[in-house]
């Protein structure tokens, strides 16, 4: 029996597609980790939905369905400057265009702000503390 080879269709089993960002699950949850402290904007996402976690594996490449953003510099840019102004940093996160944030959760127990969940283009915030990791998950859903 000769073995079949594998495809960009295939995940190896010759059998199962990849799961791609052509892929368009009903839902789905992203968890962003923030790592390196404060001062540090390093992030690691993973996302998988119901299909990709029967399937096996995390829907890929992550950063099409999340995706993050600082509402501030690194810390270092607040030396020399009015206390206020390096008061909190916070880390944005939300869902891929078609698709909106429904939950949000931090494993770490940072503060979340949810005042924007559910508005279609808008992420949730994180306050990031000197810790690391800085944790939040997402659920996204379809609009």
């Amino acid at each position: 029996m000769q073995k079949q080879a594998d495809t960009p269709q295939s995940n190896g089993s010759g059998s199962q597609p990849l799961i791609t960002p052509s892929n368009n699950p009903a839902s789905y949850v992203g968890e962003v980790s923030q790592t390196g402290g404060i001062s540090s904007r390093v992030v690691n996402i993973h996302v998988v939905s119901k299909e990709s976690y029967d399937m096996g594996g995390w829907l890929i490449p992550a950063k099409d369905f999340v995706w993050t953003r600082f509402n501030s510099p690194p810390q270092s840019y607040f030396e020399g400057q009015p206390k206020w102004m390096g008061s909190s940093v916070v880390m944005i996160v939300g869902c891929k265009d078609g698709y909106k944030v429904t939950d949000a959760l931090s494993s770490t127990n940072n503060q979340i702000d949810t005042f924007l969940m559910g508005v279609p283009g808008s992420g949730v915030g994180m306050e990031i503390v000197d810790k690391s990791p800085n944790i939040i998950q997402i659920t996204c859903e379809k609009q």
